[in-house]
């Protein structure tokens, strides 16, 4: 059999379990462990009468998913301040990409990538958190220096502020 095939054979049969959300979270960790870039919009499986998944076409004021590059997205926020670049590049990576915890290094390289590098990334998360409301909250500290690894979280403020940037 063409290994190929055989692999999507594999990943059907491993999905069918999953229920929607899962099946999200599944195939956004395997595009970003093998770096593959999906083209495709993602859309939102919703429960017919039937009981059926079907995919629906919701509109973009709805749903996260609308924006394949993380340039189209930082170009349509629009962002300012320092601030609101890391701000906006940690909205992609929660709300687009999935992941439950962002780093600033990443955030960085995203930043690095559209010619936006910022020196000082723990300083802006500070500026962040310390806004009213909180926009950004930091979930762990690895390391005991004040450089040590952080990770963190943007809040529903700030996926609120960052969908205000984007004029919805």
């Amino acid at each position: 059999m063409d290994p190929e095939i055989s692999a999507m054979t594999k990943m059907a049969e491993a999905l069918e379990e999953l229920d929607s959300s899962a099946r999200t979270r599944v195939l956004r960790w395997a595009a970003d462990k093998y770096e593959v870039t999906l083209a495709h919009k993602v859309k939102k499986q919703e429960e017919t009468n039937s009981g059926n998944l079907e995919a629906s076409s919701e509109s973009d004021d709805d749903h996260p998913l609308e924006y394949d590059t993380f340039a189209e997205l930082f170009s349509d926020a629009g962002p300012v301040t320092t601030a609101e670049k890391v701000l906006v590049a940690g909205y992609w990576h929660q709300e687009i990409l999935g992941q439950s915890e962002v780093t600033s290094i990443a955030l960085n390289k995203d930043l690095k990538d559209l010619g936006h590098g910022i020196t000082g990334m723990n300083d802006r998360f500070a500026s962040l958190m310390s806004a009213k409301p909180q926009l950004a909250i930091q979930l762990k500290k690895s390391g005991s220096t004040k450089q040590a690894r952080k990770k963190y979280k943007i809040t529903k403020a700030g996926i609120s502020k960052v969908q205000e940037m984007l004029g919805r």
